[in-house]
């Protein structure tokens, strides 16, 4: 399958114009596929001040770029006192 991805407002990423390789894909199966990617998708856990400006397809999956200003990053599980 090969698709054009792009970066939408919101820290998003648009998905269009589906390509099936190797043969056709069945009207349920490209209803599906519309369905599934008519919105963009929101990434999650993105933070505070960081924002999707690129998104590009590679040979092992997708290449973000991020611009930002008074970002600040932690740890997803810091440990706490009851852990030590």
């Amino acid at each position: 399958m090969a698709t054009t991805v792009s970066a939408a407002s919101g820290n998003r990423i648009a998905f269009d114009d589906f390509q099936i390789e190797g043969g056709a894909l069945p009207a349920a199966g490209e209803a599906v596929l519309d369905q599934v990617f008519e919105q963009p998708i929101r990434l999650r856990n993105i933070p505070d001040g960081l924002n999707l400006r690129s998104v590009t397809t590679t040979a092992t999956g997708l290449d973000a770029r991020f611009t930002g200003r008074s970002v600040t990053f932690r740890p997803d599980e810091a440990p706490s006192d009851q852990d030590l």
